[in-house]
């Protein structure tokens, strides 16, 4: 149950995240200038992918570090 919490969690970030880059891209999109274009959607693509593989090795060594704190109280 609890990988399914955090991957549950995972998700939701990661799609409120590209949510918002999205709507963040689309109000600064500008037809007109195709090479501006395709800068603003390579930012866009980036940026969606960083944040939730950011987040998940922030959860992973959260989860590691309580777990070696767990192991250290038992061994006591």
């Amino acid at each position: 149950m609890n990988w399914w919490n955090t991957s549950l969690a995972i998700a939701l970030i990661y799609a409120s995240g590209t949510v918002g880059l999205m709507i963040a891209g689309l109000s600064s999109y500008d037809p007109d200038d195709p090479i501006k274009r395709r800068r603003e959607d390579a930012k866009l693509v980036f940026h969606a992918w960083k944040w939730p593989l950011l987040t998940a090795k922030s959860i992973r060594a959260r989860w590691q570090s309580m777990r070696a704190d767990a192991n250290h109280t038992n061994e006591e």
